[in-house]
Parts: structure tokens; sequence; C-alpha cells
């Protein structure tokens, strides 16, 4: 791994002239955050932070979860005994971002000859709230399948789909073509499939690709500063980026060792390094893609990579389902030294993990040891690299022989973080027996994962890293020269930037309990009424509602805010047939603070009587009716027919009358008095048959 380039900022932090004796460690550059929460009259969130004994200034800033700056400080503390604030400026179910910021000073090294003292700044984040509802509608997923792969993974994708839809998304599934090797036509047609799909769903949230989907490259980069590796890189943002972003007229270079990285004019290999500024990714792609991964091909299979696919899909749908027995520890192997890499890589690991869980469970050990003895829920191991390997950590073979039992996965190292190469070691994490289920290539940039800690998928922590326009600080480096400060911003923002595995995973897999018993039953006002008896001993007992049509599978919620009461009006007026999905939430807590919960549905239909829609202008008013019942419509026939049935399909009033083709007609039924009998109240069908033509209103008669 070779030194790369900074970004300088201008700071208002002044760090404190104490020195130290101590090295430069990576865990130095983070400051451990978590949180204790207060709810009642009183609401208070308490951040607490761990002081690894080099930081002693302490700015505290915070914001609205989506803001997207930080503002004026908080709060500045420099009495080291303090390790703890209390912010009563807060609301019962709004989500709050914290940054810390703590200075420093510390032994690194300033060139190839020198160490020396410097001042830095550690940073921390934390996402937190106070009974958090989560986001209920968690939008569209679009599940991109290979195309040779679609059939023979029908039922694992059946099950995603299903396991998706459980957990409040809408689903759209798609193939795609399969591409061996760079081809600009089918990254041009997959962009295309997407861009179609997004224009139907706009409120698309994640984009899955399963198996080999065409591989975007952009850029003319080498995040690993290796001359022989500038060029193009895969760049899946490509697919969640809008089409006029991206050139192929400038980059003109050929001098990249990997065919692949190489880039010419015309070749569809796209110019931009790095997102522009003001470009806000709108929805996370996640990949998952063994092809090239030959060394984990079991040879006696038909199609060994479609094998691995189907395994990590099963171990996916385990996990969702809470089948996983997990660690909830993270360990850290970090071969760089941040005396010598003063961007400290691992830092990324440490953040989050000392976030998620409290710093004793996790450890500095071997990634590979560790992780086939113990499923740690979280890794992160660096070293100097290969394509296929990471010094410190193991080559492709390693990951082979042994089992990897982890979940959520990073690594980071020269060449593997260009993942599309033979026996890739970014993907063999992945493709590992039982293999993890995410794996980034974290350091540069560093990635930040704080949201997770409150229930959100991974692909948030994608988004917030690619959308990082300095709004998360990685470390900060003080010196004669740059007394403002040096910001290691090395890689942020660029096309590199991609996350492999399912971007919908949470760590929080429990789910809370669901509701029984459910009842669906159409009133005689045509509304439905649900009922259901709610969970034993669940805490803090809530209910949301989502509902679809047989004219239409994207479930909606019905529910802004959710309920605690076991029955549901829904008002909606409809013929055909309506699903219904009911879950209940649950409170949990973590480091982080508290949120609730969403629990498996419990589903239930009805089916009203269907309508047919093809008379011309047909209407009737009023509805309801007290009264008279007025009909009106466009004939097709010289005689119509009209009809009123009640809801179990019981005529109750039958009538022919004259009427002239493509002329209107108009009746008045005195509804009080039908055929000298006055109906009860309740829900009624008025149908007209003119000529070939049918239509049938509901309406209802108080």
């Amino acid at each position: 791994m070779k030194k790369y380039f900074y970004s300088i900022f201008a700071l208002f932090l002044i760090a404190n002239l104490n020195l130290f004796s101590q090295s430069m460690n990576s865990r130095d550059l983070t400051v451990p955050i978590w949180a204790n929460v207060q709810s009642g009259a009183n609401p208070s969130i308490t951040i607490n932070w761990f002081d690894y004994g080099f930081a002693d200034n302490f700015v505290i800033f915070k914001k609205l979860a989506n803001a997207t700056t930080w503002g004026n400080p908080l709060q500045s503390i420099i009495d080291t005994s303090v390790n703890k604030f209390t912010d009563y400026n807060v609301k019962i179910g709004t989500k709050y971002e914290y940054q810390i910021i703590a200075t420093g000073k510390k032994l690194v090294k300033v060139n190839d000859t020198t160490n020396t003292y410097v001042n830095f700044s550690a940073t921390g984040y934390i996402t937190t709230g106070i009974e958090v509802v989560p986001n209920l509608t968690k939008g569209s997923v679009i599940i991109l399948v290979d195309e040779t792969m679609n059939e023979g993974l029908a039922n694992e994708l059946n099950q995603m789909k299903a396991d998706l839809i459980q957990e409040g998304y809408n689903v759209v599934m798609a193939t795609a073509p399969r591409a061996d090797s760079f081809d600009k036509s089918k990254v041009i047609s997959t962009k295309n499939i997407i861009n179609d799909i997004y224009t139907q769903n706009p409120n698309l949230s994640n984009v899955i690709l399963i198996g080999r989907i065409a591989v975007p490259y952009s850029g003319y980069l080498a995040p690993d500063a290796h001359t022989d590796h500038y060029g193009a890189w895969p760049a899946d943002v490509y697919y969640a980026v809008n089409n006029n972003f991206w050139t192929d007229m400038t980059v003109n270079n050929s001098d990249a060792s990997r065919a692949e990285n190489k880039n010419i004019i015309g070749d569809g290999k796209y110019d931009q390094t790095a997102l522009a500024t003001n470009i806000v990714v709108p929805y996370a792609v996640g990949r998952i893609d063994f092809s090239k991964m030959e060394m984990f091909f079991d040879s006696t299979l038909a199609n060994p990579e479609m094998e691995l696919v189907r395994k990590y899909l099963y171990r996916n749908h385990q996990w969702r389902t809470n089948q996983l027995e997990v660690v909830w520890k993270g360990v850290v192997d970090d071969n760089f030294s941040a005396q010598s890499y003063p961007e400290g890589f691992a830092a990324s690991g440490w953040r989050a993990f000392t976030n998620f869980f409290d710093r004793n469970d996790v450890i500095a050990a071997d990634f590979i040891t560790t992780l086939s003895t113990e499923p740690y829920l979280w890794s992160y191991g660096c070293g100097g690299g290969s394509f296929t390997s990471a010094g410190g950590i193991g080559n492709y073979t390693d990951f082979k022989s042994n089992k990897i039992n982890g979940i959520f996965s990073l690594l980071f190292g020269s060449y593997f973080g260009d993942w599309d190469a033979k026996n890739n070691l970014l993907r063999s994490v992945m493709a590992a027996d039982p293999g993890a289920l995410t794996i980034a290539w974290s350091g540069r940039p560093h990635w930040f994962f704080h949201k997770m800690n409150l229930g959100e998928p991974i692909g948030t922590s994608l988004l917030a890293t690619q959308n990082n326009n300095n709004l998360y600080y990685p470390n900060v480096y003080y010196n004669s020269q740059y007394p403002n400060g040096i910001l290691y911003t090395s890689g942020t923002r660029q096309v590199h930037i991609g996350l492999l595995g399912d971007p919908t995973l949470r760590m929080f897999n429990t789910n809370a309990n669901p509701p029984t018993e459910l009842s669906v039953i159409e009133n005689t006002d045509g509304t439905i009424t649900l009922k259901w008896i709610a969970p034993e001993g669940q805490n803090s007992k809530k209910f949301v509602i989502y509902r679809n049509t047989n004219k239409n599978a994207n479930y909606i919620l019905l529910t802004d805010k959710p309920i605690e009461a076991t029955e549901f009006t829904d008002n909606f007026l409809y013929d055909g047939t309506l699903n219904y999905m009911v879950m209940s939430l649950e409170l949990n807590s973590s480091r982080s603070g508290t949120f609730y919960n969403q629990s498996l549905p419990l589903t239930g239909s009805v089916k009203t009587v269907s309508v047919d829609e093809e008379i011309a202008e047909f209407s009737i008013f009023p509805n309801p009716v007290v009264d008279n019942l007025n009909i009106s419509f466009v004939a097709n026939a010289n005689q119509s027919i009209i009809e009123i049935s009640d809801i179990q399909g019981n005529i109750i009033y039958h009538q022919i009358i004259e009427t002239s083709v493509n002329s209107s007609a108009n009746l008045s039924l005195r509804i009080t008095n039908l055929n000298n009998m006055t109906i009860s109240s309740g829900v009624y069908l008025v149908k007209i048959t003119s000529g070939k033509q049918t239509s049938t209103e509901k309406f209802v008669v108080y």
C-alpha cells in the first residue's frame, strides 16, 4: 500500500500540545461513543465516550439524522475526567446524530525518514433516539438476476422476494443479460432495465444484482496508489446515478496492467473518477457475484458458480429469519501501522464496532483464526495486498480452506478493492464456507456504519459513504505546514465505492412477536374492518397495517403512525381482492438508543364483488343514498337492463328500459319503495347491461 494524497480543510480545532511517548494506533483515531436514553415526561439522551488517553479536548456536535450539516458545536469539554454529556433538548421518536471530535498528540511518520509528535483529531459518530419508529415505507427493491440463473434459482429467488415483502418492501423481479467480460452494450441495456423500473417505482431504495450482471467501469484512478493500477475501476454506482452525469470522451489511457482497467475514449468505460458534490446517489446497489471465483467452485456440479449464489441466498434467508447464531462482537486485524500510515485504515472498524459493542467485545486478533472458530457479527482486516491476498490476513486459498463464520465484513489492501478479478480476495470472504453476507473495501475511503445500530440496513451505510461530502470525518492531523489541519479523505466520493452483498440486510434480525388471529370483514357500508390479538408479553405493543389489491401487488402503508389498538377500519371502497399485512412493533434497545423492531406479518384477505366498467359514462348518485338513486349512462342497445342485488348476490330489483344506441339514459329509483318493498341499510350493487356492455357499481343505503 502506497501513501496517497490528503484533502486540506480549514478546521477551527486547536489541539493541545501535551506530549505522549506512545506511537499512533488506528484505534486512537476513533472516539468510542454509546448512548443512554430516558423517555417519559423529561426525555434525555446521554452521550458517553471513552478516552484512550491521548485526547484532552472533546467537541460535541448534533444534528437531525437526515440533516446535511452539523452547525455550531453543542459543547466543548476540556476536562479529561468528564466522559459524558446529557442533552435534554430532544423529542421522543426523533432520530439524531452526534459527532465528537477529540484532539490530542501522538507519534507518527511524517516522511520516509522522520517520526515526530503531531496534533491529531479522532472522530466518533452515533445515530441515536428514543423510541424511534423505523422507516415503515421502505420503498421498492429490484432483484435483477443474471438471465442464465433465473430459472435454476427460482425457489431461492422467490424466497428472497417473500422475505423482502414480509419486511415491508415492494419487490420487482427482472432479468438482465449475462456478461462474462466487459460489454458496454450490456452495461447500457442493464442500466435501461433499472431506469425503466425506477420510472415506474420512484420510491426505489435498493437494487440487488444477482449473478454475472454486466460490470460498469469508470474513471482514471488508483485508490491504492499503485501506478500500474491507474485506470477504470468497477463502478456499480453507475446503475444508481443519472445517465446525464456519465461521459466517455476524455480519459484515454491504456497503461494499466489489467486489461479491464484500461480506459480508452469510446470503449464504454466512463470518464468520471468521482461523483460531483451536487450528485446524490438515490438508492443502494449491492452485488452477489461469484464469477471467476474458480478456487471455490465444486467441479462435480453442473454450474458451480450458480451453486455459490444458491448457498449465499440460503444463508441470507437464514440470517433474515434469525436461524444463524452469531457472537455480538467485532474483530480488527490491522496489519498497517497508523504511525506509518496516518490515514489509520482500520479506524473504520474500530469506530463502528465500539459503537455497536462494548469496547471489551472488540478485539485485535487474527481475522481468519477468529472467524474460523467464532461467528463474530463484524470483522475488519487490512494489510498490503494483491488481487488475491492481504499481508497478515491470508490469500484466497486460506479462505477456501477455513470456515468464515462472520456476517458483515470489511477488508482493505492494495489491488483487491478492484474486485472483478479471478479469485479476488474481497469476494473470497463471501465465497468461503459458510461466508460473510456483505463485504466492502474500507480504508480509502473510510466507511461509516453508525446508522445501522438503530435498526437501519447496511445500504444506508453505503449511501452515507458514497454521498459523504465531508459530513463525516475519518481523522485530522495538524503540523507546521498545515496548522488548520489535514483531513484524510483519500477515495471520498470516488466511483469505486460499492457493496458486495445484499444492501437490505440489518444487524437486528430478531423479529418482534407477530399478532395472531386476524379477521378481515367487509362492513355493510363497504369498508373493511381488521381485528387481531396482540402478542403476549411484548414490550410496548404497537401495530402497522399494509394493503395491496389483486390489481396492484405493491403494498401501501395504511397507518402513517403506529397504532396501539387491535382493530383498524379501512375506508377504501374496492371491488376485488384486498390483501392485508398486520405487523407488531416491539421496543428494542442498543448502545445507540431505543427503537421499534417489526414482526413478520400476519396476513389476511377479503374478496369483494368484482365489477366491470365497460359502459360509457356510467354513474350513480348520490352515494350513499337515503331516498332516490339516480342512474346515468350511455346506452349501447335499444333496450337496457337494470338489476339491483345485495352483497350476497340476491337480485332484489330487475327492470328492462327502452334506450337508444349511443344516447344518454337517465332514471331515478326510489330506494325506500323498490318494488313496493323497503330495503334495509347496507351495501348493494347496481348492474347495467346494454347490448354486449355490462357495468356494475357499488352503492350504500343508509
